[in-house]
């Protein structure tokens, strides 16, 4: 019995007394329902049916090693019905390696429902059975329970466990498959900057659990045999674990010379704190001065399965929308939806029936995950670079970024609609999975591979970080377009015009014309495929990695001010100081041109060199 063997290792077999059992059964305790894991088990028990003086074989938590529990006289008959029942346990244990366990996600189930687990999506308006002869065929298990949990990770790898949600469904998220929606919407709910701390509080309560009987689930008991064999379903909905939860994300921003992980261990303090608070009796929490110091920067949003009439959006608002949670549920729990569900494959019920779906190895889910990750990485620096001084006063950086943002959310988007193709005809078995390998080796050695990306918005980053100091040193002095500058020059009251003037911010970035180009023909055959072009990038360097060019700016900076301290000094009457973008190309980096009159003197002004007494 090799097979007995390999499944009492886990799950553990018992010696236990039959509860109704009739068979198999997919859902989690399910009295004795058969090959069933509890919620949050780690195996599968099995109950197939009375066994000599009605014993089953059952799931118990135990070490791993079989565990025999009853009389010590029923041994003989317990070993004469596992072995006159070989085959049928053994094909019991191949069926319930088969059910299904995942997360709802927000998706409306009932049992019943067929589901297409190759596009992970709900068939609607397709049942197997008469509506009213299923109703009364379901078997109800109150589950109370509730739990709340702390998360301090924005990742996606800890949203999809805190929602339960296994490899082969995230890697549907992850390609556009699944459309999410209450408390689900958290996996979509991701920070816009890196200077933003987060934490999230997890509220999750369970209420019951409904299972179709296995004796209705039975060939002979559909209703409909002919929907099985149109092949556009692979499972049915046979267990729906009925709860509710919410995810409350409390936000806190910063800037780069703050201390995050202060930040970042003060939300972790106050969001434990919230389940602890007392609610008065006009609905309000009365919070410490101290408590009030520490939440007035927070920002709250809300995600869950609960209606509410408004939403909180702060730490006090919060706190009382937290406390409500469980009433909000209903004194039965009748306002309950489904937390997860059971699927049963139709090949177990009729023979011809579609295919299972293939499955993608966890290793590739992972590396399709990562590659989402670096996207979301991509777009939050570029939204941090947006937000910097140097960007708010130049156009031609922010023109630069915001293309550059733009066009890898774009591709985003093509990556996505081509990981869901790639999955549909894996699944269907139409490719095999080096077509997801190939596609991931493919991006990573385009344009858009991540390590391409990242070299760009570190220069980026470098070149807004030189005029982002620049610009602090010259605080108050007034930046001006190209245009506002010609205003100035012809004023008649300004006879002296100092401006300094960043020459190098118009260079061409050969980089992002790249990218337009490899967006147009992205995954296309052969030698054509825009993810395959020669590379064009600058070989040239950028002027803020040239040495002398740096050296230019430093002394341009350093006269400015030393203009600047001279102007406090004569009390400024006809002059005027500004800063503005000229791109004056044989001048890198950045100069002071001076205008007389309107009329340009210099363009790389010094300071005069004061004159030696004569002797």
């Amino acid at each position: 019995m090799d097979w007995l063997g390999s499944c009492v290792e886990e799950p553990w077999i018992c010696w236990g007394p039959a509860l109704r059992s009739h068979g198999f059964a997919g859902g989690p305790g399910s009295r004795g329902h058969g090959l069933a894991g509890r919620p949050g088990s780690r195996g599968l028990g099995l109950a197939g049916g009375p066994g000599p003086r009605g014993h089953v074989l059952t799931e118990v938590p135990g070490p791993s090693r079989p565990i025999f529990t009853g009389d010590l006289e029923d041994l003989t008959q317990f070993l004469l019905f596992i072995r006159l029942n070989e085959n049928k346990l053994a094909t019991m244990v191949e069926e319930g390696n088969n059910v299904l366990q995942m997360a709802a996600l927000g998706r409306p189930f009932r049992i019943g429902m067929l589901y297409d687990q190759r596009s992970d999506s709900i068939i609607p308006g397709v049942t197997l059975w008469d509506l009213a002869e299923l109703q009364m065929n379901i078997d109800v298990q109150l589950k109370p329970s509730t739990a709340f949990t702390i998360i301090s990770s924005d990742s996606i790898e800890a949203k999809a466990s805190a929602l339960d949600v296994k490899a082969s469904l995230k890697a549907s998220f992850l390609g556009g498959l699944v459309e999410v929606s209450g408390s689900a919407k958290y996996l979509n709910d991701k920070k816009t900057s890196r200077q933003q701390s987060r934490v999230t509080l997890q509220y999750r309560a369970t209420t019951r659990f409904e299972e179709l009987t296995m004796s209705h689930l039975a060939p002979q008991h559909i209703t409909y045999p002919s929907v099985i064999k149109q092949g556009s379903a692979t499972h049915v909905v046979t267990g729906i674990l009925y709860g509710a939860q919410a995810f409350l994300v409390f936000d806190q921003d910063h800037s780069s010379t703050d201390n995050e992980q202060d930040i970042q261990g003060n939300l972790e303090v106050m969001v434990k704190k919230i389940p602890t608070f007392q609610i008065e009796g006009k609905g309000t929490v009365d919070l410490s001065d101290e408590d009030k110091k520490h939440v007035e920067k927070f920002d709250c949003t809300f995600h869950g399965d609960f209606s509410l009439t408004k939403n909180p959006v702060n730490y006090q608002e919060a706190i009382v929308v937290y406390s409500m949670l469980p009433k909000l549920l209903g004194d039965g729990g009748e306002k309950a939806v489904p937390l997860g569900v059971w699927l049963y494959p139709l090949k177990m019920l009729v023979s011809q029936t579609a295919e299972l779906a293939r499955e993608v190895s966890i290793i590739l889910v992972n590396q399709c995950q990562q590659v989402v990750h670096g996207f979301h990485d991509i777009e939050m620096r570029c939204n941090d670079l947006l937000k910097s001084p140097a960007a708010k006063a130049f156009s031609e950086i922010k023109d630069k970024v915001q293309t550059f943002r733009r066009t890898v959310l774009e591709f985003h988007a093509v990556f996505q609609e081509k990981l869901a193709q790639t999955l549909l005809s894996i699944r269907a078995g139409k490719q095999s999975e080096r077509s997801l390998e190939q596609m991931l080796e493919q991006k990573e050695q385009s344009p858009f591979g991540y390590s391409s990306l990242n070299a760009w918005l570190k220069k980026r980053e470098k070149e807004v970080n030189i005029v982002d100091v620049c610009l602090t040193e010259l605080k108050g002095v007034e930046i001006v377009t190209q245009s506002q500058l010609d205003t100035i020059l012809v004023d008649p009251m300004i006879q002296t015009v100092f401006c300094f003037s960043f020459n190098s911010l118009e260079e061409q970035d050969l980089y992002l014309k790249e990218l337009s180009n490899s967006l147009k023909t992205p995954y296309a055959e052969g030698e054509q495929s825009g993810l395959a072009q020669e590379d064009t990038r600058q070989t040239t360097e950028d002027w803020f990695d040239v040495h002398s060019v740096l050296k230019r700016v430093r002394e341009a900076l350093h006269c400015y001010l030393s203009v600047i301290e001279s102007n406090k000094s004569k009390d400024g009457q006809g002059n005027k100081l500004v800063i503005s973008s000229l791109g004056e190309k044989s001048l890198s980096g950045a100069s002071i041109f001076l205008y007389e009159g309107g009329i340009v003197i210099t363009k790389d002004y010094i300071l005069p060199q004061p004159q030696n007494p004569e002797k």
